[in-house]
């Protein structure tokens, strides 16, 4: 077998943007594509009302309906993009992984902010993991928005679960 990968990488970071567009400029109207656009290229500078509207709309990763939508049909573009094209031994159509090993942070110095209001040199998502803090209704709606992708389709995707030490400190009863 002769597979052939394109690790994918801020595919979470790129569907809460274009979530937080729809919302924001199509739907709502308070802001147009140009601004969005002269908002990022400048990081936010100026205007930290407007890039905390779009910090605050719904996020990936919390088990909602409309931005883990978009998520898959990011993922299922990317997924009809790679397969365009193939392998240098002309074998099999590449096939997209949604993880990466240290991209989501190496990326960080030559990724600009983006629409879902991170700024430059913050790190993107990690995998199919959410954005770093978009995540608030724990670890199940995380995974139910990890499973709304038919990985069947990729050649893999990671969660990282990160879990605090105090977990494991036995001050209280968790189950």
């Amino acid at each position: 077998y002769q597979y052939s990968a394109l690790n994918m990488c801020g595919l979470p970071n790129v569907a809460d943007s274009f979530t937080a567009i729809k919302k924001l400029v199509f739907e709502k109207k308070q802001y147009t594509l140009a601004e969005v656009l002269t908002a990022c290229q400048e990081d936010w500078a100026g205007k930290e009302v407007m890039r905390q509207k779009f910090l605050n709309q719904p996020k990936y990763g919390n088990g909602l309906t409309e931005p883990d939508a978009m998520f898959v049909r990011v993922c299922d573009s990317m997924l009809n993009i790679a397969e365009s094209y193939y392998n240098q031994r002309g074998a099999q159509p590449m096939r997209p992984s949604l993880y990466s090993f240290m991209t989501h942070v190496e990326a960080k110095d030559t990724v600009g902010a983006s629409p879902d209001g991170r700024h430059k040199g913050e790190v993107l998502a990690h995998g199919i993991n959410p954005q770093l803090g978009a995540s608030k209704k724990g670890l199940i709606s995380m995974a139910n928005s990890a499973s709304s992708v038919d990985m069947k389709k990729f050649q893999g995707g990671s969660i990282q679960v990160d879990i605090q030490p105090r977990f494991f400190d036995g001050k209280e009863n968790r189950y």
